[in-house]
């Protein structure tokens, strides 16, 4: 069976419209994919961001980013105090 060959440009600018897929948005595009593929993307995403979240320690060592005494103390000072006040009646 031989190939075909793609159209040619005068089919993408019908009558002066261009009817190419670049047009649609990017939600709309997601909405035109088969709910089956959708999941498979949203899954993706996810697994993506646990295992960076559970890639980041190992990450941090092996590039020498931990954070030393000094770090954890200024972010422990960093934090605002909250401190109940009684009112008086």
């Amino acid at each position: 069976m031989a190939a075909r060959s793609p159209p040619d440009s005068s089919y993408q600018t019908l009558y002066g419209q261009d009817h190419s897929a670049s047009k649609m948005s990017l939600w709309t595009s997601y909405r035109a994919l088969s709910t089956r593929t959708r999941m498979l993307i949203g899954g993706g995403i996810m697994t993506y961001a646990v295992a960076g979240m559970f890639l980041s320690d190992k990450a941090e060592q092996f590039f020498g980013f931990e954070p030393t005494d000094q770090d954890r103390k200024r972010l422990q000072d960093s934090i605002p105090k909250i401190h109940a006040v009684d009112r008086e009646k």
